[in-house]
């Protein structure tokens, strides 16, 4: 089970300066390659008060889905890549970052434009390359197989001087130092310039770049917009199982589990918490004791071959919630709904119901600033996907709320008319009028009888129209933290088996599979029994290979979660054991085998047989032992041979 907050929260931004220090560094991430892929590029783009790339068809050959936008003018980032591997990117300037965003250059792409939106510069009086643009990218041997490539680009809107594009002095992991220069500028405008470079092929683990302004106070020399990488990617580790999201009670116990295969052995494992590496914990499971809601985030393994070379699993999340009845509110996602029926607009709060759970609504309410209400308040529960209301309490003069805090915090509850089961989706809890009120940052405070309310809302005024009088919050703390609409709820989802193994009636030597099939709360265990004694087998198929009459026996399973654990219905398994032949004098043939195997009983008149003769056919032995008889006298047959056999 999960329940997970999202965030909707507006928020406005003056436009930053020309020459501002801050800006976004565009990196491009690539779907995951089949085991043949070919070279395979990324991209990194700067941008200033630009747009990143927008057109379908990305820009210089990287295709829009390979160009990604991280925010600041210099830092350090990893990234993990599908194909395998991770790469770890620092970069930094002496300068800042200059730009206009509606420029483009004759011959290039609506992309390639969008590419040049931005650019980084190295600070200007660079004398001695004291302080240039730089760049470093290392860990491509977990990604490619020997040898990568990259280009440059650069753009610069600056009509009051006229100015060369410096080269980037590459390198590479073995020291090695290489020369990059930039192509003739496209010029548009007579100012704004473009320029790229010619591709450069290196190996190793790492490289490095740098661009100087050696030019004096009188304009641009060092410039640097985009560049794109292309690679091969390495054979790396396969994930086969990966970690589940899950939604755990507080002071409970978790677990996370994950296997890889590989050809280079032996593999290792590490795991990171909210992206960063949590220290000892290097085993395929993760196990959390008396997890707490500072454990609640997400969890991921990342996976390493004898090379070097890894990949990182996708992020499982842990939401630790209050044992019994919680409420969840998100209290940074105040919104507006427009009008309802004869209501004004309200604020909402979203929360979403995952896959595998369902709750029932047990209360609707709101908290507010006053315990006597002078007008009406209505919350609603709506189907936020589908925009229907699913349930609505109304709330008046005859009231009664609970205080619950300081300042004075009071919280109103009110059942539903009719019980409200919501499964998977995305929901919100809405309310319309009321006075609301104004807690301390961060407040938590539990009523007692399972309501949570969480004190620092944000409500974005300068738009008419909101409920209540809420005062106008600037652009700048301290905020006021308004308290909102909030629910109360049980969640319910415990393993129920949909699928019994089933067992049947199966032929020495034979491969059996059992599987069973369940729905619930993830992440589901499972344990397989013979005869009610534990076989060790966790996973949803039991397979027995070259049966014999040991393996005849009652076989369940045992579904369980962090709800409840349910058992399967048995399923049993009969081995059919080899057949025991007595010839009768009169003549007949008795069968001594499994009741409800098949059998056929074969005679030859050769004295050494090599072909046989179907005698009888006996779809299901009805009982052993069994007579059989041959309709043909002996006296006339001959003399004959008889064998019987498992159909």
């Amino acid at each position: 089970m999960k329940i997970r907050e999202l965030f909707a929260q507006q928020i406005h931004r003056n436009s930053p300066a020309r020459h501002a220090s801050a800006c976004l560094l565009t990196l491009a991430l690539w779907a995951a390659l089949p085991a043949d892929a070919q070279t395979k590029s990324f991209g990194l783009q700067w941008v200033g008060y630009g747009n990143p790339i927008t057109d379908t068809n990305g820009a210089f050959g990287v295709a829009l889905t390979d160009w990604m936008t991280l925010d600041n003018a210099s830092g350090s980032t990893n990234f993990f890549v599908p194909s395998g591997g991770a790469l770890s990117v620092t970069w930094g300037t002496g300068g800042g970052i200059w730009w206009d965003e509606d420029v483009s250059f004759p011959g290039l792409t609506d992309g390639e434009n969008e590419a040049f939106s931005g650019c980084l510069y190295a600070a200007q009086g660079d004398f001695g390359c004291a302080a240039p643009i730089s760049v470093t990218i290392s860990g491509m041997n977990s990604v490619a197989s020997g040898s990568y490539a990259f280009s440059l680009g650069g753009a610069v809107d600056q009509s009051a001087f006229t100015y060369t594009f410096n080269p980037a002095t590459v390198t590479d992991a073995n020291s090695n130092t290489y020369t990059l220069n930039f192509t003739a500028p496209v010029l548009y405008d007579g100012g704004s310039i473009a320029s790229t470079t010619t591709n450069l092929t290196l190996s190793g683990d790492s490289m490095s770049f740098t661009i100087c302004n050696d030019d004096g106070n009188d304009g641009l020399r060092a410039i640097l917009s985009e560049m794109t990488v292309q690679y091969t990617p390495a054979p790396v580790p396969v994930i086969t199982t990966s970690p589940l999201s899950q939604t755990a009670p507080e002071n409970g116990n978790v677990t996370f589990t994950a296997a890889a295969t590989g050809s280079a052995l032996p593999l290792t494992y590490k795991w990171y918490f909210d992206g960063a590496p949590m220290t000892g914990q290097t085993n395929g499971t993760l196990n959390l004791t008396a997890v707490s809601d500072g454990s609640s985030g997400t969890y991921q393994v990342e996976v390493t071959d004898a090379n070097g070379h890894f990949i990182m699993s996708s992020a499982a999340t842990l939401v630790v919630a209050p044992a019994g009845s919680l409420v969840l509110y998100d209290a940074s996602t105040m919104n507006y709904y427009f009008s309802v029926n004869s209501y004004s607009p309200g604020i909402a709060n979203y929360f979403s119901v995952e896959t595998g759970t369902s709750i029932t609504i047990d209360q609707l309410g709101f908290d507010s600033g006053t315990n006597v209400l002078t007008d009406t308040v209505t919350v609603q529960l709506w189907d936020a996907v589908a925009g229907q209301v699913l349930a609505t309490v109304t709330f008046g003069a005859s009231d009664s709320p609970t205080p619950v805090g300081a300042p004075a915090v009071y919280l109103y509850l009110k059942a539903p008319t009719n019980a409200v089961m919501t499964g998977p989706g995305t929901y919100a809890i809405a309310q319309y009028g009321g006075t609301y009120a104004n807690g301390p940052a961060g407040e938590t405070i539990n009523t007692g009888n399972g309501a949570i309310v969480e004190g620092d809302s944000r409500y974005w005024a300068g738009e008419n129209g909101g409920p209540g009088a809420l005062p106008y919050i600037s652009d700048s703390p301290p905020y006021p933290h308004y308290l909102g609409p909030t629910l109360q709820y049980k969640v319910f989802g415990g393993p129920v088996i949909t699928q019994q193994p089933a067992g049947g009636v199966f032929d020495p030597g034979a491969t059996v599979t059992l599987s069973v099939g369940a729905t619930g709360s993830l992440p589901l265990s499972y344990l397989w029994s013979k005869n009610n004694s534990s076989l060790g087998i966790t996973t949803p198929t039991l397979t027995l290979t070259n049966v014999t009459v040991a393996n005849a026996e009652t076989y369940t399973v045992a579904v369980s979660n962090n709800m409840g654990v349910t058992i399967s219905s048995p399923a049993v398994v009969t081995v059919a054991a080899a057949p025991v032949l007595n010839i009768q004098l009169n003549p007949g043939i008795v069968i001594q085998g499994t009741v409800g195997a098949p059998y056929q009983v074969q005679y030859s008149t050769a004295a050494a047989p090599t072909n046989w003769i179907l005698l009888q056919n006996i779809p299901a032995l009805p009982s052993s032992p069994y007579i059989v008889y041959d309709p043909t006298p002996i006296s006339s047959a001959g003399g004959r041979s008889y064998r019987a056999v498992i159909e």
